[in-house]
């Protein structure tokens, strides 16, 4: 996701199994981010959803993981942090010759 230096969202988690079936976990999700200096997460009390807040630019993971069925799982999204006004580049292409 892209968020502005003022800008939050709130993120959610869920897990499947391999026959794309609701998994229960065994405790609570644990959120972590990569670069609390760009972007921090505050996880809800049941860990299901939190919320990602925007503190400069950058790019920083965040991560979400849990203990299913006597394992780990791991869950990450990339979040890039832009200027209050970002400007975009484009690159188009010409038509295509042969060489």
């Amino acid at each position: 996701i892209t968020l502005t230096i003022t800008q939050k969202a709130k993120l959610a988690v869920y897990f499947k199994d391999r026959g794309g079936k609701d998994s229960k976990v065994d405790s609570s999700p644990v959120w972590t981010t990569s670069r609390p200096e760009v972007a921090t997460v505050a996880a809800s009390p049941d860990g299901l959803t939190a919320t990602v807040v925007a503190v400069k630019a950058g790019s920083a993971t965040i991560s979400c993981s849990t203990a299913i069925r006597n394992g780990r799982v791991l869950a990450t999204i990339e979040v890039s942090v832009v200027g209050k006004d970002p400007v975009s580049g484009f690159i188009s292409a010409g038509p295509i010759e042969e060489q």
